[in-house]
Formats: C-alpha cells, structure tokens, sequence
C-alpha cells in the first residue's frame, strides 16, 4: 500500500494491474476497467447479462452482430423503454422516470414491493402517481447454473406483460394552446411588445416597464362544474425521453438553473402550476364577486373606487393609488 503516489501512477498500474496495453489511451482503459469490474461485481449471477451499453445504434449492431463468433458472450437484446412521441408536450403533468436511487425509494420499492435494485420508477407527474398501475409484472427466467454461477440450462420462461392504461381529462388541443401561448406571452412581456391574436393585439407592458425577466409562467383551465383540469401547462419545459434510459450529466446541467441563487432563473424541471405559491392578484375579484351577487349584489351597482380602504387602524391601497394615487373612480362588476 502506498499513499504518496500520483493519480497519474495509479492509474498505470491499474492499467497493469488488469493486463490492458499501455498503448490504449487512457479513456478507453478506463472503459476496458468499468466493462470488467461490472463483469466482476456480477458474483453467483454470472448467468445474468451484464449491461454495457443502451441505446447503440444500428451501425453498432450490425458490427456486433457480423462479428459474433470473435465475440463470445457479447449479445445485442432488444429491451423496452419508455417513449414519449410529443417530446416535451404535457412534460410536466406526464411527469418523468428514473432508477431507483435514494434510501427512501429501496425501502419502498425494493423492500416493500420486490422490485430490482437497477428498476425504472416514475419519479413526479402521472408518472410517480399511477407507478403501481403503468408498471405492469416482470417476466422471469429459472436457470440452472454451477458452481461459478454459469448457466447450465433454461428452465422455465414467463414473458412479461403491460400494465394498464390511464386517461387522463386533459383536452390536448386546448394543453397545445395553453403552452404556444404561455410561450409567446412571455418572450412577448420580456422585450414589452405587442401580442398579436386572432381575437386582437395587445401591448404587453406596463407604465412603459419592460419585464426582461418575466422567463416562466404557468396557465391552468379548469372545468368549473367538474373540477377536471383541461390544460396545465409550465414554462420552460422539458422533453422527459432524456430520462427513458438514464439521463447524461451533460443534459442533467441543461436542465439546472443557470444560477442557482436566482429564484428567478428558469427551472425546466420545475412545475410551476403545482408547486409554486403566488397572490392571486385580480383573479380572485371573480370569487368575492360571484359570492356578492349569490347574495344579492346587482352587477350593475356601482362604487365609488377611492384607491383604498382603511381597516382595522391599516389602510389598504391598489396599484394606482400606491404608486401615483389616483383613483378608479365609479367602478361595477362588469366594467
């Protein structure tokens, strides 16, 4: 055992250790030591194939397959994954999946419901939710082996099979036109130009402020009879097909805020329309108004607006009167 040795000198003799040329740079030495160390920590199930590589692409296993005979116990198998057709469309209510990985996830799934340590589980959204109904049951193979853990023979084969289907109220036309929206009203607000619709155009700045940092948005439509949410849509989104197989670092930092000391710097993974706690502002002028006529108001009367109201020794002002104080004036529900 030595101590004071270099980084560098380590890994040499690891390159030696493991009888790997010393001509083979050191990144594919290093694959050639990840590669045997997996082989390695198999143990007794030596008969479970050791997975090295996902994803590859057809040129990959068209040269593995050619050269099957020079290479002994190296198979190309086709193994399902999650995908998502509509990329980041609805990525945050569908949510995303991931390997098993914190202390709380093995006691719940592994100990408590006999999944694999290696299982993919959803992680938020629809996809944590419904796990237990989308997961569907695993398939199994009974071998017989030796000694070493080597198969010796097949015994008995059960495919796998789906899990069930969930649908959900989502309207996907209206979530489409909730998220070009969302999208366009903000890139709009941040420079203050003019929102152009079908239904008309529209300056979107105040008093001559430009919002620059108006970067994410959340919208909601709700059925009011029903309670069903018909669209939710959060800005920046995500594609969650960077998770079906593992995310990368690189893409994981893409996701990330740029600047983590922000609060407000884009947070892609994060869902707005659920998570986020914000004043309802002049939202919330339906309810009490709704509650007023349920109890006799007549939408026509009208109120002198005096820009505050003084109450319990306070006074509470509205935008116009705090910042130039001025008044509404004569004021109803529907104007």
């Amino acid at each position: 055992r030595q101590e004071d040795i270099t980084a560098e000198e380590a890994f040499k003799r690891l390159k030696t250790f493991h009888n790997i040329d010393e001509n083979i740079s050191d990144d594919k030495a290093r694959d050639i030591m990840v590669i045997k160390d997996l082989l390695r920590s198999k143990g007794y199930f030596q008969y479970e194939p050791a997975v090295v590589a996902m994803d590859i692409s057809k040129t990959t296993v068209s040269k593995i397959e050619e050269l099957s005979l020079e290479l002994p116990g190296v198979s190309v198998d086709v193994e399902p994954i999650r995908y998502y057709p509509n990329g980041a469309f609805a990525s945050h209510i569908l949510g995303q999946i991931g390997r098993i990985s914190s202390q709380d996830e093995i006691e719940k799934y592994v100990t408590g419901l006999g999944y694999n340590r290696s299982d993919m589980i959803g992680k938020t959204g629809i996809e944590k939710h419904f796990e237990d109904v989308l997961r569907g049951e695993n398939g199994y193979r009974r071998v017989q082996v030796d000694a070493f853990g080597r198969l010796i023979e097949n015994i008995e084969t059960t495919q796998p099979s789906a899990g069930d289907t969930v649908y959900l109220t989502i309207d996907s036309k209206l979530q489409k036109v909730a998220e070009e929206s969302l999208k366009k009203t903000l890139e709009t607000i941040q420079v203050g130009g003019i929102y152009e619709s079908q239904w008309g155009n529209m300056r979107l700045r105040n008093n001559r402020r430009v919002y620059n940092k108006a970067t994410s948005g959340a919208v909601v439509a709700m059925d009011v009879r029903t309670g069903e949410i018909l669209a939710m849509a959060s800005y920046p989104d995500y594609d969650p097909n960077l998770f079906a197989t593992g995310i990368s670092i690189e893409d994981m930092a893409n996701l990330m805020p740029a600047n983590m000391n922000d609060p407000l710097a884009p947070k892609p993974l994060y869902n707005i329309a659920t998570m986020t706690a914000v004043q309802p502002g002049s939202t919330f002028k339906m309810i009490t108004g709704l509650a007023a006529i349920e109890n006799g108001l007549d939408p026509n009367y009208k109120i002198k607006d005096e820009g505050y109201i003084e109450l319990g020794g306070r006074t509470f002002g509205c935008w116009l009167w705090n910042d130039y104080r001025q008044k509404h004036g004569e004021e109803d529900l529907i104007g």
